[in-house]
């Protein structure tokens, strides 16, 4: 017997094979295929069930001058060079309040939480990820300064348009 007709019996029992399997897996998926259409399944009905939390009140337009006010003491406050993050929740949640606003509020206000975002990711690239530098905390020390200017012009247009807020928030 030569070299090539053992080539030809092995290469046949492995074409012979390959069609045994195939023709295997082809008959057991169609047989778990009409297994399945036969049996049927139970459906579930879905109960709602009440939420056992109460919902969380939502913040008013008091919290949001509250938060405003925490926001510019920090901002006026004198940098100790330890990195603080801004109040932002009410303003992320509650936002929409602002339209009963003058226009040049809302923008001083959307514009001083843009940089207050910018800061908190200063604060968060610092602390979480171990990230202080010189160059990060002189950008901190000027965006608290602009948050600075900005809420102290919001605060003075609010007060000169006697919006009303939180008692004993403005002085």
């Amino acid at each position: 017997m030569g070299w090539w007709q053992i080539v030809l019996i092995i290469v046949g029992a492995v074409v012979v094979g390959l069609a045994v399997g195939y023709g295997l897996n082809a008959a057991a998926a169609r047989a778990t295929s009409a297994l399945r259409r036969i049996r049927a399944r139970p459906t579930r009905q879905s109960i709602a069930l009440a939420d056992p939390r109460p919902a969380p009140a939502a913040p008013s337009a008091p919290d949001l001058f509250a938060e405003i006010e925490y926001n510019r003491r920090l901002a006026t406050s004198e940098w100790s060079g330890q990195l603080q993050s801004f109040q932002t929740r009410v303003w992320d949640n509650r936002g929409e309040e602002v339209h009963s606003l003058a226009a040049d509020v809302r923008s001083e206000l959307a514009e001083a939480y843009s940089d207050m975002a910018l800061a908190n990711s200063i604060t968060w690239l610092s602390t979480e990820m171990s990230r202080r530098s010189p160059s990060l905390d002189e950008s901190y020390t000027k965006l608290r300064a602009t948050v600075a200017t900005r809420l102290n012009r919001v605060r003075i247009m609010l007060v000169d348009r006697g919006t009303p807020t939180k008692p004993g928030l403005v002085r």
